[in-house]
């Protein structure tokens, strides 16, 4: 039985520093962002990917590992509260710091990628008007001709010289 509760208390620790990794890649990003740099957010974004994808893996053993931990010690719910309710002392003195640093983590990933998320929608509508400005000098416009009639053409503007 405690083989099980030990294996959980391991990978835990392992998904704790996947978690911190991720903080880092997102720390990252974010500077990336600010950098204005989209290669490099480019880069920054597959490498948070790769961290993505194992910690979703871990935290799918997480919770399969927990389901049998917990069938075994005669808990359910699937989560690490109940576990820590029926764990031995020192399984205890293991877990309870654990849960609360998972817990921390959890809460600061979610608020930094919240922040990234904005950082990103920001620039992107800076682009988008700044792309609005400069589409509007190119659009053609309704206009009247010599005739009274209403045509089409351009707004006349340009920002390439036709002289040579």
């Amino acid at each position: 039985m405690p083989a099980n509760m030990d294996r959980l208390i391991v990978l835990l620790c392992e998904k704790e520093r996947i978690m911190e990794e991720m903080v880092q890649s997102l720390s990252e990003e974010q500077n990336r962002i600010m950098e204005m740099n989209p290669a490099a957010v480019e880069a920054s974004n597959r490498s948070k990917e790769e961290v993505t994808t194992r910690l979703t893996r871990a935290t799918v053993l997480c919770r399969e590992l927990m389901a049998v931990v917990g069938a075994e010690r005669g808990v359910s719910g699937g989560t690490l509260t109940p576990l820590i309710a029926v764990a031995s002392d020192s399984e205890r003195l293991d877990l309870l710091p654990l849960q609360q640093r998972l817990l921390l983590l959890g809460g600061n990933l979610l608020r930094q990628q919240e922040l990234n998320r904005k950082m990103i929608l920001r620039s992107l509508g800076l682009v988008r008007q700044s792309l609005s400005l400069f589409g509007g000098l190119f659009r053609f416009s309704d206009t009247y001709g010599a005739q009274g009639r209403l045509s089409t053409g351009t707004t006349g503007l340009s920002f390439l010289s036709r002289e040579i």
